[in-house]
């Protein structure tokens, strides 16, 4: 979208109504130039899994084993026989 903007007296920009409801963080250049990019916000106590990469990797891959439907077998709790005894070594 290139269009000419007026930024009104509170200093807002009104852009497209696809942007309604969008995140978005606005950078400000050193020759005053703003670039304005759509932005996810997640929390703070979830901010350590994208920073580790290993489990980043693990919860991926996890999550393609799911949409495969690859799952363990869970133990059985019956009491005929004990849940150890179907644990692989």
């Amino acid at each position: 979208m290139n269009a000419a903007k007026k930024i009104d007296s509170k200093g807002r920009l009104l852009l497209s109504e696809e942007l309604a409801g969008t995140t978005v963080i606005v950078e400000k250049l050193s020759n005053g130039e703003y670039i304005i990019k759509p932005a996810v916000i997640i929390p703070a106590s979830e901010k350590w899994l994208f920073e580790n990469k290993e489990a980043l990797g693990s919860v991926m891959l996890g999550l393609k084993q799911a949409r495969e439907g690859k799952f363990i077998k869970k133990p059985s709790f019956s009491k005929k026989k004990s849940w150890k005894d179907e644990l692989a070594d």
